[in-house]
């Protein structure tokens, strides 16, 4: 019996169909995909196992069984996968290639892991960012520690240290460098006479002890002293002692390691020793150790005996002075002719900090502004910790009886020294230059670029073939790096801390205007927030002292150093070039 559509059987408008094909379409190919998918994994685990979630375990497993064959062809299939996007046409993940490469290097095949260690070094993890490129990805840490690990067994330890330097400015906290890589790292700095950098890694043995330089050893007893390392400062003292050309700085040592211990009386021998063999700084720390004893009048005299080139100098004044004020009356009275000229000589040591000769530019917020700044010849190339004295005024505090000193105070363990007159306060403070100047006194004249710093005219933005820089040495043996050519020149980023201080220092000699000194604060993504270029109204050819100071603020990542050179500019030089971090004295000081 035949049935209407109005007995129960309703039929589709014309159209209907059409409305709804596409999701049906859809659904299909969605369908399709997925089945595709789980079943390519099926069908090609070795692929499936190349995905960055398995690659690298199966690699470390492979070795961890000896089998490198089957490691390299794990990572060769990991490469495979991530070969150019058809989209962007650029790589899309570093990490395959620089597992990959550093594979190629263990079985010796060098000029394959090469390849793919440069593949890893020119990948953007970040292909089309929003705000402009990142510089992150070409210093991509894991295959700088592999390039240098390499340029090291070569014998070529500035190449190392170029790799190593950019490792330490990109690396994240799963690439920081193992027990394996912290004996390269030694190596690479130490071969380079950068101690305070090898320090950072391991301390050297007593066989490497013996068959250090003169040079090499008083670096390091420097870097005991800064740092306070008190139980390397002893081992290294013995061996001092032990030789003539440095029993006073052995001496000196042995008395600084007694008088952080608090045992006064034993210090004592040491530093007067060190004291009588003209020991630079043996003088304060003499007069320290005899006040700690209750010996005043012996105090008086060492701090009095500081030499003029003695960083501690007016501290030793100051000193003397607080103490000659708590004489009693008659023996006030034997010392009140000379507490006038003290206090003289103490104001002329402040009024002779002229390495500023222009107001540094600063924010009135701020409660201390830095107006002069001293530090002992050759820091920048020291390689070392080295005290660095700051002259500071304070912006909100009125100047005070200029008749006597208000205020001294010893700071963490005599790393930190502070001491009021007026309103001007003056700080020791012991720093590393964070930037790696100190290699350019151990590069050959014709040098190309220091390691750690970036000409990114030729490796950003591809404006030219050559490098537009090298060092030169003058007659005495110092080097300066000489730019001639349009180039920003950039040291790389270090990481910076909540509310520290910065100052930026260096010498530079060049036509006026053409060339400048500065520094810039980067954010998290690498984009510029804060950025100083330093008074460039230099006289032509002639060295001139630049300074920067700037205070981090929260929303810093990093800074860095930058030499900007305009074009047609000649030669412009640089020299003794510091990134050094200090704290600011306190309000209460």
């Amino acid at each position: 019996m035949a049935v209407s559509a109005s007995q129960g059987i309703k039929m589709r408008e014309p159209g209907e169909f059409s409305r709804w094909a596409p999701l049906a379409i859809v659904g299909v190919c969605a369908t399709l995909f997925l089945a595709g998918v789980y079943g390519y994994s099926l069908l090609f685990p070795s692929i499936e196992a190349s995905r960055p979630t398995h690659f690298q375990r199966n690699v470390a497993e492979a070795m961890a069984a000896g089998n490198l064959d089957k490691a390299l062809k794990i990572a060769h299939r990991a490469t495979q996968v991530y070969q150019p996007s058809w989209l962007s046409g650029k790589y899309q993940d570093p990490l395959p290639f620089a597992v990959y490469g550093s594979l190629l290097l263990q079985a010796g095949r060098e000029d394959e892991a090469l390849e793919q260690l440069e593949k890893a070094l020119s990948i953007r993890t970040v292909p089309f960012p929003p705000f402009g490129d990142t510089r992150k990805p070409y210093y991509f840490a894991p295959t700088r520690m592999t390039l240098g690990k390499y340029f090291l067994s070569r014998d070529q330890p500035v190449e190392a240290t170029e790799d190593f330097e950019l490792a330490r400015a990109y690396n994240t906290p799963q690439d920081k460098p193992t027990g394996e890589d912290n004996a390269a790292l030694f190596q690479a700095y130490a071969k380079l006479g950068l101690w305070g950098r090898a320090l950072e890694y391991r301390e050297p043995s007593d066989a490497e002890l013996a068959g250090l330089t003169p040079q090499d050893i008083n670096c390091i007893a420097r870097i005991c002293e800064g740092k306070q390392n008190w139980v390397l400062a002893e081992r290294l003292a013995e061996r001092l002692i032990g030789r003539a050309d440095l029993a006073a700085e052995g001496h000196y040592l042995r008395g600084r390691v007694n008088l952080a211990r608090g045992q006064y009386k034993e210090a004592l021998a040491d530093l007067a020793r060190a004291a009588a063999d003209s020991h630079a700084c043996a003088s304060f720390f003499l007069g320290t150790a005899l006040e700690k004893n209750g010996q005043v009048k012996e105090a008086i005299q060492a701090f009095l005996a500081a030499p003029s080139a003695d960083p501690y100098r007016p501290f030793a004044l100051a000193k003397a002075s607080l103490l000659i004020e708590n004489l009693s009356d008659d023996e006030n009275n034997e010392a009140t002719s000379g507490h006038a000229n003290l206090l003289g000589e103490l104001d002329q040591s402040l009024a002779d900090m002229q390495l500023l000769t222009r107001p540094v530019p600063f924010d009135t917020y701020f409660r201390f502004k830095p107006v002069a700044v001293t530090t002992q010849e050759g820091s920048a190339s020291l390689g070392a910790h080295f005290p660095v004295l700051i002259l500071w005024e304070d912006m909100k505090a009125p100047p005070s009886d200029p008749g006597s000193v208000s205020y001294v105070e010893t700071g963490k363990g005599n790393s930190v020294l502070l001491m009021r007159r007026g309103n001007l306060l003056l700080q020791l403070q012991w720093v590393d230059n964070l930037v790696n100047w100190a290699v350019t006194d151990r590069l050959p004249a014709g040098s190309g670029p220091i390691p750690g710093w970036i000409d990114t005219a030729r490796d950003w933005f591809k404006l030219r073939p050559n490098y537009a820089m090298e060092v030169q040495k003058e007659e005495n043996g110092n080097a300066r790096l000489a730019i001639t050519r349009l180039t920003w020149f950039y040291s790389v980023p270090v990481p910076t801390k909540p509310e520290a201080g910065y100052l930026v220092l260096g010498r530079m000699a060049g036509m006026q205007g053409k060339g400048s000194l500065g520094w810039q604060a980067l954010e998290t993504h690498e984009r510029v927030v804060a950025e100083q270029l330093l008074p460039d109204d230099i006289a032509p050819n002639e060295w001139t002292w630049q300074m920067g100071y700037a205070k981090s603020q929260l929303v810093w990542d990093t800074i860095r150093v930058q030499f900007n050179v305009m074009p047609h500019a000649g030669t412009i030089s640089f020299d003794d070039v510091m990134l050094l971090e200090i704290e600011e004295p306190d309000p209460a000081d």
